[in-house]
């Protein structure tokens, strides 16, 4: 099952939404409470996703903390917040969310709303890779390119240095 790291401030919601993972078979990292926190923490245990409050305590809000571990670390975050105003929203698209669910919390709707994350989550690692292989296959052939290239100019040169004795030794 999936690991999710849980980015809350208020420990009882942190708490209730650990237990929720947990009884469900996830893998919960829990703890952090501030973007650093989030941050180092997501370095450190590599999450499958994250869900993050988006009003946290300290320098960092929970939009801005998503936005620089999917930037680093390539985790996806879903957002929990009191918060349904559009401008919200819109930062939270910016940040690349996978998903966004207003407080009070429902059961329900927070698993679902992981399902669908996690399972976003894994086409994109998994188009991700594909990519990548695509793109060391193209780099092997430009190289096998590059060496017939190489090789068809030694034979070019071969073949003009072959002409020229001919021409030389017709002259004779």
């Amino acid at each position: 099952m999936s690991t999710i790291m849980i980015v809350e401030d208020e420990i009882s919601i942190g708490l209730e939404l650990e237990e929720l993972l947990n009884s469900n078979g996830y893998e919960v990292i829990s703890g952090a409470t501030t973007g650093l926190e989030a941050v180092s923490m997501a370095r450190t245990h590599c999450p499958d996703l994250i869900l993050m409050d988006i009003k946290l305590p300290g320098e960092m809000d929970g939009i801005v903390t998503a936005r620089i571990i999917r930037q680093e670390l390539g985790i996806p975050s879903v957002f929990l917040t009191g918060y349904g105003r559009s401008e919200f929203v819109e930062r939270a698209k910016a940040a690349d969310s996978l998903g966004y669910i207003l407080k009070p919390l429902n059961d329900a709707q927070i698993l679902a709303t992981l399902e669908i994350a996690i399972d976003k989550s894994d086409k994109e690692t998994s188009v991700q890779k594909a990519r990548e292989k695509d793109a060391l296959a193209m780099i092997k052939s430009a190289g096998e390119i590059e060496s017939a290239e190489k090789r068809l100019l030694e034979k070019s040169e071969s073949l003009k240095n072959l002409v020229e004795d001919i021409r030389i030794l017709s002259s004779l």
